[in-house]
């Protein structure tokens, strides 16, 4: 299977969370697919313990309990755009245990059976001809220039980021 044929059937993914404890639950979602990136917020205030709040994590993504509540999706909205938005594709995050944990959680509230499965971004280097040695290369290499934290928009453009890196890299074009 080719680069192209490997991305086209591929999609990144980022989960923000209102902490890192037990009982934190997703606060916003980004993704790429075919190019195109989305995001969504997430509505906590009905489904969740919001007293599990982390004023970290709030610092880490800037979004507060009351920009959710205001600008926040039902989950089961956001449930139903993830399953639509992946179909047929392998989805892949820097962080799958975590992710994957607060995306049950989101699809638990929701009541909305989840269609993906999330694997290592890391594999998807892999599948490109990338060896493990290189990708964490790669990683710190892209993150000297962009920021890979903060909003789950930026966690997928900066993982975009090191995919079309790695993709130069194994085409003999790296910068």
């Amino acid at each position: 299977m080719s680069v192209p044929d490997i991305w086209k059937k591929s999609a990144l993914i980022d989960v923000e969370a209102s902490g890192l404890m037990k009982g934190s639950f997703p606060v916003e979602v980004g993704w790429l697919v075919d190019d195109v990136f989305g995001h969504l917020i997430i509505d906590p205030s009905k489904h969740w313990d919001t007293s599990r709040w982390d004023v970290d994590a709030e610092a880490m993504h800037g979004l507060s309990l009351q920009t959710l509540t205001m600008k926040g999706l039902h989950p089961v909205r956001v449930a139903a755009r993830l399953n639509q938005s992946f179909k047929g594709k392998k989805v892949f995050s820097d962080s799958p245990e975590a992710d994957s944990d607060w995306l049950a959680e989101l699809h638990r509230a929701a009541d909305v059976k989840r269609d993906y499965e999330i694997e290592s971004v890391g594999r998807l280097l892999g599948f490109l001809g990338v060896e493990a040695h290189r990708a964490y290369e790669i990683f710190d290499t892209v993150q000297e220039s962009m920021p890979s934290r903060g909003r789950a928009l930026v966690g997928v453009r900066y993982l975009k980021a090191v995919v079309d890196y790695a993709i130069l890299e194994v085409r003999g074009n790296a910068l």
